[in-house]
């Protein structure tokens, strides 16, 4: 895996630096092969009062990953069949942008932070990537007795789910590729 050292080496210096540190492996549709990102700590959210003593953090009940995607990323992604409704995201935030609504955090915190860290908002940045929260968690499923593991994406801006896969169901593409000897 070409991203592996790369990422392991990244990881390292967080884990020095801040006592922790996250990879995350995946297949990568865009890229047609699996990957391995390092994730920082500020990208990772797990439950404040677990308690947990695996380091792979198998048994804690859920993790959210921030993720940041542009729109022609989402726009492929939609197209392989991972997400769905990214247009709708995207015409609804024109349709705010006409109306003058914004949604962007004018809390004074932020402000004092950014203003802090030398960080202006013009508003003019309309390319920015999107923020997904990516949940991988056990639900139970509408006509289900049981919890079955889910990886659920949702929009934060909109709070719009994008893609929910039941992670016990095998996967059509990886069968696929398997198939080939890919």
């Amino acid at each position: 895996m070409a991203d592996y050292i790369p990422a392991h080496d990244s990881g390292m210096i967080q884990w020095l630096l801040y006592g922790s540190a996250f990879t995350y492996a995946y297949w990568e549709p865009e890229k047609n092969r699996p990957c391995v990102e390092f994730c920082s700590t500020d990208d990772i959210i797990l439950p404040y009062a677990y308690k947990t003593v695996d380091p792979s953090l198998g048994d804690v009940p859920r993790i959210t990953r921030v993720l940041r995607k542009y729109r022609h990323q989402l726009e492929k992604l939609e197209k392989l069949g991972y997400y769905s409704g990214i247009a709708k995201l995207y015409d609804e935030a024109e349709k705010d942008e006409e109306s003058g609504r914004t949604t962007v955090d004018t809390s004074s915190v932020k402000t004092a932070t950014d203003e802090g860290q030398g960080v202006s908002d013009d508003g003019e940045d309309t390319d920015r990537p999107r923020v997904l929260l990516e949940q991988h968690c056990w639900l139970t499923l509408p006509g289900g007795d049981e919890q079955k593991p889910v990886i659920v994406t949702v929009d934060e801006e909109t709070e719009k789910v994008l893609a929910l896969f039941v992670r016990e169901d095998e996967d059509p593409l990886d069968r696929a590729r398997f198939e080939r000897g890919v």
